[in-house]
């Protein structure tokens, strides 16, 4: 049966399992306030892809039952007799799962896996009102809340937990994280990490499923997956991350935030800051430490030469085109004479070639 895509899925009711689908998958689609008296009142089994299932209920897997998940958003779902507010059973994969509830245990999830997940906010009546007797790796469990059992751990109970951020866990054993993810605004529904957040770059690549986050951004940036739903947007394609911006004071959709002609990471990567002009140090800077940067002043050309060189061999004839540029700020550079070339015939003997530039 082919998935349903694109739809909005909403206020039906099931006598017994799937109050919004049976048996049936979702693919970007809306899945909100339906009912079952059984199991599943968003989903009862399928599969569930890039879709939001919101404010749906059941006696157990008020959100999911038995359902992998894909970059979902799974939220204030509620499992009104048993466990997994959620999701029950099944997989969640780059999934945000918040603000679900169970009346007894698992508010987030019961008996399933988390990968690259972000739960939190979630509440149960007994333990792991985030994850219940499940797995949970590369994932961010914390801030979920017991209303009223006396569990020692609120987010997690009878769960094994790898590379994971959970308050429980041992600090540094198997992979995992003990201090608090540090959220950009969690009171307002924003889940992605901080700068310097614990679970930046700290996941194990090899558990990551699928090529995007939640966002829809690359996967794995800086060389290590982060734990939890997120990685971080690097919208203006700066070298610095949106999250790194914010931290600088510097403007995320501008790759040249303060207009000096250099772009803010590497800005950054030389020590100054991105959100001010710092066109007179960076220019001396750059004339300083030319061969580094692939400029050279006048005096400092020796084999090298000003400007674009380009050599090809046509029909037994290298070609060279030299042409010169020139700026002020070493941003803007604009071409001072026309093209010159040179030809010399290149035989079987002639191997290599040398070009040298007097200044």
């Amino acid at each position: 049966v082919d998935p349903a895509t694109n739809c909005v899925i909403s206020g039906n009711t099931g006598w017994e399992d799937g109050g919004g689908l049976y048996e049936v998958g979702a693919k970007s689609c809306v899945i909100t306030g339906n009912h079952t008296r059984g199991s599943g009142g968003g989903m009862y089994r399928g599969t569930a892809s890039h879709s939001i299932i919101s404010s749906n209920s059941a006696d157990r897997g008020g959100g999911l039952y038995d359902v992998p998940a894909t970059n979902c958003v799974i939220s204030s779902n509620a499992a009104t007799g048993g466990d997994g507010g959620g999701v029950y059973r099944g997989e969640a994969y780059t999934c945000l799962i918040r603000g679900n509830s169970a009346s007894y245990r698992g508010g987030g999830m019961a008996y399933a896996t988390a990968v690259n997940c972000t739960v939190s906010g979630n509440s149960a009546n007994d333990g792991g009102s985030g994850l219940y007797n499940g797995t949970a790796r590369n994932s961010v469990i914390w801030y979920n809340t017991v209303t009223f059992g006396g569990s020692s751990n609120p987010d997690v109970e009878d769960t094994f937990l790898d590379y994971t951020c959970a308050p429980s866990v041992t600090h540094g054993q198997n992979g995992n994280v003990a201090y608090a993810p540090l959220f950009q605004d969690a009171t307002n529904g924003n889940y992605r990490l901080k700068w310097d957040s614990p679970a930046r770059n700290a996941g194990y690549n090899d558990y990551a499923v699928g090529a995007t986050d939640l966002d829809g951004f690359l996967r794995i940036q800086d060389g290590i997956v982060n734990m939890g739903a997120y990685e971080e947007a690097d919208r203006d394609f700066d070298g610095l991350t949106d999250a790194l911006e914010a931290r600088y004071g510097s403007n995320p959709t501008l790759r040249d935030s303060d207009g000096d002609g250099f772009e803010d990471g590497y800005e950054v990567d030389h020590g100054l800051s991105p959100a001010q002009s710092n066109t007179a140090f960076l220019t001396a800077y750059v004339h300083s430490n030319a061969a580094d940067n692939g400029y050279f002043t006048a005096d400092a050309v020796l084999d090298l030469a000003v400007g674009d060189i380009g050599m090809r061999i046509t029909n037994g004839v290298a070609e060279l085109t030299v042409q010169i540029w020139e700026s002020d700020d070493l941003g803007t550079w604009t071409n001072t004479t026309s093209e010159v070339q040179w030809s010399t015939p290149v035989d079987e003997d002639k191997e290599f070639f040398r070009v040298r530039v007097d200044p």
